[in-house]
């Protein structure tokens, strides 16, 4: 099962989001800020990723450059 991982401070947003992935047949987790997106980076892999790019403290961008450092040391 493939594994979305939704990153949004709505949550509106992440459970609509989340109901058509899940009834598509992919596994999801949710996260309201980047500081959860990256813990649950570091216990399971993603195959993708949707972040919002305007989240409170950390930035949908910070995340994202993190993300890509991290997965330059698996190249």
């Amino acid at each position: 099962m493939q594994r979305v991982l939704i990153v949004d401070d709505e949550a509106g947003i992440r459970k609509l989001i989340e109901a058509v992935l899940m009834e598509e047949g992919y596994y999801v987790h949710l996260a309201s800020n980047g500081y959860q997106a990256l813990e649950a980076m570091e216990k399971m892999t993603f195959e993708l990723v949707m972040l919002d790019v305007k989240l409170p403290g950390l930035s949908g961008i910070d995340v994202l450059k993190k993300i890509r450092k991290q997965a330059q040391t698996y190249v």
